[in-house]
C-alpha cells in the first residue's frame, strides 16, 4: 500500500472534527490535504452504498431530503453503525418531495416494499387480497386534488383501479379491513370488513415522534457487495400539516444523533 493509500485509510479512521485538527497542524502538505478533502465529502462516503451518489445528493437539495440517525452519525463519527443499522431519510409531507425522492432511491439502488406493489401482486396471482384501513387510506391520499391521467401515471394502471374503486365504495369508521376482488366483468370490487362500534382496535402501524406526532414510513433496503442494508424513508409531517425535516429529527433523536447530511 503507498503512502498516500495508508494515510487515506487512517483519515477515513478520524472524526471529522480530528481530521480537520490533523488538517490544520500541517497546512502546506498537499497529501494530508488531499486526503482530508475525500474524508469530509459526503459523495465519499455515499458511494460506498448507493449508486450515482452525486444525483443523490442533488436531489437532496432539489427535494429537501436529509439523511439522519446513526448512518449520518457515521460520516461524522467512523464507528457508530452496526451492519444492520438503517439509513433514514427525513423528506418534507408533500406528495412531490416524497414521490421524487422514492424515484431517486431506487435510481441509486434501493428496493422498496411497496404495500401498494403488493396488493396488486396478490391481487393479480389470486383474485382476492385484504388490505388495512390505514393501507389503503394513506395510498388513496396520494390521488387526492389529482387528475385521472396525472393519478394513473403516479399509482400505476393497476393500483389507480383499485384505488378508484376503494373512493368509490361505501366506508365507515368501523372498518377493520377491506377485501379487493375482481368480479366476473373484471371490475375491481372494494369490500368492507367491519368490526363492532366497541371492538376497533388503536392503529398498532401509527409510528410516533418523542411529541406524539403520527408520522408515515416506508421500509426498503440496498445491496451492497458486502451486505443487505436497511432503508426507511420517514415523511415529516402529522395530521394538521406538513414540518421541516430538521424540527422532525429534532423532536424524534436524542441529542447526540441530532446530525444529518444534506444536499
Amino acid at each position: 500500500m503507498s503512502h498516500q493509500a495508508t494515510l487515506q485509510t487512517v483519515i477515513n479512521q478520524l472524526k471529522a472534527h480530528d481530521a480537520l485538527v490533523l488538517k490544520e497542524a500541517f497546512p502546506e502538505d498537499l497529501s494530508v490535504n488531499k486526503c482530508y478533502q475525500s474524508r469530509i465529502d459526503p459523495v465519499t462516503y455515499l458511494s460506498k452504498t448507493f449508486m450515482h451518489p452525486v444525483t443523490l445528493m442533488s436531489a437532496m437539495f432539489d427535494s429537501g431530503y436529509v439523511i439522519s440517525g446513526s448512518r449520518a452519525l457515521e460520516f461524522f463519527i467512523p464507528g457508530s453503525i452496526t451492519p444492520q443499522s438503517d439509513w433514514d431519510f427525513y423528506v418534507p409531507g408533500y406528495k412531490e418531495s416524497v414521490a421524487d425522492t422514492i424515484n431517486v432511491l431506487a435510481l441509486c439502488g434501493v428496493t422498496w416494499d411497496l404495500e401498494g406493489d403488493a396488493i396488486v401482486t396478490a391481487l393479480t396471482q389470486s383474485g382476492t387480497v385484504e388490505a388495512a384501513v390505514r393501507t389503503m387510506e394513506t395510498l388513496a391520499s396520494w390521488m387526492s386534488q389529482l387528475d385521472a391521467a396525472t393519478a394513473t401515471t403516479l399509482m400505476g394502471e393497476s393500483l389507480y383501479q383499485v384505488l378508484s374503486a376503494f373512493l368509490r365504495s361505501t366506508r365507515s369508521s368501523c372498518d377493520k379491513s377491506y377485501t379487493i376482488s375482481i368480479d366476473p366483468d373484471n371490475q375491481v370490487v372494494v369490500m368492507t370488513n367491519q368490526f363492532l362500534p366497541d371492538e376497533r382496535p388503536v392503529d398498532s402501524a401509527t409510528y410516533k415522534d418523542s411529541a406524539g406526532q403520527s408520522f408515515n414510513l416506508l421500509r426498503g433496503s440496498i445491496m451492497t457487495s458486502k451486505s443487505t442494508q436497511p432503508v426507511q424513508l420517514i415523511v415529516s409531517c402529522h395530521y394538521s400539516g406538513a414540518r421541516s425535516c430538521l424540527s422532525f429529527i429534532k423532536d424524534f433523536y436524542a441529542s447526540h444523533v441530532q446530525c444529518f447530511i444534506s444536499g
